[in-house]
C-alpha cells in the first residue's frame, strides 16, 4: 500500500499528491508556491502568488515594468543618425542603450527564478 501525501500549498490551490520522499523536489518548484519579488535590489520584502507579480511590479515598480519601453525608445534613437548632434550624445545614448539591456536581462533572470 502506498500512501501520498498532499504538496504543502494544497491550501494555495495545488492538487498534487506524492509519495514522501517527492515532496520537497515537487514544492520547490510548484506554481503555488510564494513568490519573492523578483525586482533586482534585495530591498522589497514582497511575496505573493504567480499570478500576484505582474501586478506588484507594476504598481510598486513602475521604472522597472517602464525599462522595455524605454529600451524601445533608446534604441530606435540611437539608431537615427540625425538625432545625433554631436560625438558625445551620441557616445550616451550608447551607453544609456547598454545599461538599460543589462538592466532588462537581469529582470528577465530574476523573474524567471
Amino acid at each position: 500500500m502506498t500512501v501520498d501525501f498532499p504538496c504543502k500549498y494544497a491550501s494555495s490551490g495545488c492538487g498534487v499528491s506524492l509519495r514522501y520522499m517527492q515532496k520537497p523536489e515537487h514544492e520547490e518548484t510548484c506554481e503555488f508556491r510564494p513568490y519573492s519579488c523578483p525586482c533586482p535590489g534585495a530591498s522589497c520584502k514582497w511575496q505573493g502568488s504567480l499570478d500576484q507579480v505582474m501586478p506588484h511590479l507594476m504598481t510598486a515598480h513602475k521604472s522597472i515594468t517602464n525599462l522595455q519601453v524605454g529600451v524601445g525608445a533608446l534604441l530606435g534613437a540611437s539608431q537615427d543618425c540625425e538625432t545625433c548632434t554631436t560625438s558625445e550624445t551620441k557616445r550616451t545614448l550608447e551607453l544609456q542603450v547598454r545599461v538599460l539591456k543589462i538592466a532588462l536581462k537581469i529582470r528577465k533572470l530574476r523573474v524567471a527564478c
